[in-house]
């Protein structure tokens, strides 16, 4: 209930405000949130059982109040620091990624607000009906004030009798009070244990390098789905890839200079233009992931306007003597009696020599509009360039597209590397325009790869400034440097490592695993927070543990037993003690949480 009630709370404030909530963000919420709550729910349960077997005669009210002062900092700390960690990844300019953090952020709050509230008096409710029912076997005997009868939880028609409640230590604490920590932290292991994380960490850090971006549609579907054959299809079949196209902005098409740098085949054209640039990049397809030459629009706007060389079809471009252009159909029958449209006399050449300024649009706007006719004219622009082509009110020309193919793409790294390829030359081209030019890529696939041109660098900042956050959190509500920085660093190693198995199960960077990989770092964060405000408060005398033991021996132990056990661990000194008694005290919840969670 408390983890509906944070989800809940999450998408009514967020809905208040018009966000939309995305499918990432109802599948994976609730399990975050169920994740960090029932671990601070572990902890609150198992601290309560604790001081109840060593105060079971104390009032509920104070055992509650000491179980809250005993694990509250720490559960504040960790939620925290996890809505402020959360809270930064709103900045990210992804927006699935973003709209995540946000939700998580208010949810994590909620959850924290629910567990120290309604939890915590739920707690105590449930602690106070226990006592009561405890007392039912001295009702016949003792005068009791309002004295209950013992029902069942969840049938209370049914009154039964309670065998008496002997206060025994949880089998989890045990294992870690008796074999895990202390195995653990005997000065052998703990080299070793030192020694193969961080060879385990070199190694994982080593493997980042080799992790890939994307996400194959194929996981998206359900395993039966007709569509993952279809895609296997396409991956072993295709043999086209999907079509490119450059588009052109804010350039002056109408001046020699500019279409110097457009132009490709004929004299005065730059050596470095834009069409000799892609057919310069169709000869390295395997880098450049471009098929093929593109149409040039302007070179074969120029052959219209351009005179006729001997034994060819005469000009299509001409103008009747008032000026006024002749229609591609009727020229047949006129060529002797009407002018042409440039001074392009053959064999003459330059590029000086067709329209600029308003004629060059004139003439462009009636070759866009031409017809093919295969007895009169063969180079008109419709309707190959009709669409290539952007005017304004058939006068300023706005953009133009040069297209092309890629090769075949058959991987999410083709896609990736295509795509980047893709804005290199436009910028490339960009650059050659100079100017005020404004150039960028386009094809069908882009608007789902565009996030992998920048999602490392993203990873990056949503997992440092996380980390940021949470030292600042740590190091605000502990006093303390080290500790705070321990976390961050076993924090680090942690995301480090993930990164690394990622990269050897074959598991890509894209935005679900960026979600996940940031909710490791929440998890993470709660984990050891716990064990280090543990660590912070325990006590590092040797009479501190046999205070301890020979407290609760008698309970669990049996008489001098506890002493004898104490005796074990008088090789538990210092920091080394510390480390004991904070696993004691939170390992058990600790590790009762991570195996609720792995399934």
């Amino acid at each position: 209930m408390i983890v509906l009630g944070s989800v809940s709370a999450s998408v009514g404030i967020f809905s208040v405000f018009g966000v939309k909530t995305t499918l990432i963000i109802a599948e994976v919420i609730p399990f975050l949130v169920l994740a960090i709550g029932v671990d601070n729910i572990f902890i609150i349960v198992y601290a309560f059982q604790e001081i109840e077997r060593r105060h079971s005669h104390s009032m509920t009210e104070h055992k509650v109040a000491a179980t809250m002062a005993e694990v509250g900092p720490s559960i504040l700390i960790s939620s925290l620091s996890q809505t402020i960690a959360f809270g930064l990844g709103g900045a990210v300019q992804m927006p699935a990624i973003s709209t995540f953090a946000g939700y998580a952020s208010v949810a994590i709050l909620a959850d924290f607000l629910f567990q120290i509230t309604c939890f915590v008096a739920l707690l105590a409710l449930d602690a106070r009906r226990t006592a009561v029912n405890m007392l039912y076997s001295h009702c016949n005997t003792i005068l009791i004030f309002d004295c209950q009868d013992n029902r069942m939880d969840c049938l209370p028609c049914i009154s039964l009798r309670a065998p008496p409640v002997e206060h025994r230590e949880s089998y989890m604490r045990h294992f870690v009070r008796e074999y895990f920590a202390p195995n653990l932290l005997r000065p052998y292991v703990r080299r070793f244990v030192l020694v193969a994380f961080s060879a385990m960490s070199i190694v994982f850090s080593i493997m980042i390098t080799k992790l890939e971006y994307g996400l194959d549609q194929r996981i998206a579907l359900p395993r039966q789905s007709y569509m993952i054959d279809y895609f296997d299809t396409m991956e072993a079949q295709i043999r086209t890839g999907p079509p490119l196209y450059f588009i052109i902005n804010n350039v002056d098409f109408a001046s020699h200079s500019i279409s110097s740098k457009l132009c490709g085949r004929f004299p005065g054209c730059a050596d470095d233009s834009i069409y000799g640039l892609i057919s310069a990049m169709a000869d390295q397809p395997n880098t450049s992931y471009v098929a093929a030459t593109s149409d040039s629009w302007i070179d074969d706007y120029y052959s219209f306007l351009k005179d006729s060389e001997p034994d060819q079809p005469p000009s299509c471009c001409r103008l009747y003597t008032n000026g006024t252009i002749i229609p591609v159909p009727e020229l047949e029958s006129m060529y002797d009696t009407t002018l042409r449209c440039s001074t392009n006399v053959y064999p003459q050449r330059t590029l000086d020599s067709f329209p600029s300024g308003k004629n060059f649009s004139t003439y462009l706007s009636h070759w866009r509009t031409s017809v093919l006719d295969e007895t009169t004219c063969l180079q008109t622009g419709s309707p190959l360039y009709d669409s290539s082509i952007t005017m304004l009110n058939n006068e300023t020309i706005e953009g133009v597209v040069y297209r092309t193919f890629h090769t075949p793409l058959t991987s999410q790294k083709d896609f990736i590397n295509a795509y980047t390829a893709a804005v290199d030359i436009a910028k490339e081209m960009q650059n050659r325009l100079g100017g005020n030019a404004e150039v960028f890529p386009y094809s069908i696939f882009y608007v789902f790869f565009e996030q992998y041109l920048h999602i490392g660098r993203t990873a990056v900042l949503m997992i440092f400034s996380a980390l940021a956050a949470i030292m600042v959190v740590l190091i605000v509500l502990t006093g303390n440097f080290v500790n705070p920085l321990l976390v961050v660093g076993t924090v680090l190693v942690i995301i480090v490592n993930m990164l690394g198995v990622m990269s050897i199960w074959g598991i890509n960077l894209n935005g679900v695993s960026l979600v996940n990989l940031v909710i490791c770092v929440g998890i993470s964060v709660e984990f050891c927070s716990h064990v280090v405000k543990a660590f912070s408060t325990a006590g590092d005398e040797v009479s501190d543990v046999d205070n301890m033991y020979l407290d609760h021996g008698p309970v669990y132990l049996g008489g001098a037993a506890g002493a004898d056990q104490t005796m074990k661990y008088r090789w538990l000194t210092g920091r080394t003690l510390r480390s004991y008694t904070a696993l004691t005290e939170v390992g058990s919840s600790v590790r009762s949480q991570i195996i609720l969670v792995m399934p």
